[in-house]
């Protein structure tokens, strides 16, 4: 829920938001996203944000 809202509101990269939610890899953070939305986190992002930063 925290990388949703991260990436729906916020501006920071994937990578810093991997970070945030307390993921050590990045690769492993976008599976795992992409696993529970069906969307990748550049994905999220543009659909729910309206696509103002990848």
């Amino acid at each position: 829920m925290k990388a949703r809202e991260l990436l729906e509101t916020g501006t920071l990269q994937v990578e810093q938001i991997a970070w945030q939610v307390e993921y050590e890899g990045v690769s492993a953070f976008r599976k795992m996203f992409r696993k529970q939305t069906g969307l990748s986190p550049r994905e999220y992002r543009q659909r729910f944000s309206g696509g103002s930063r990848m």
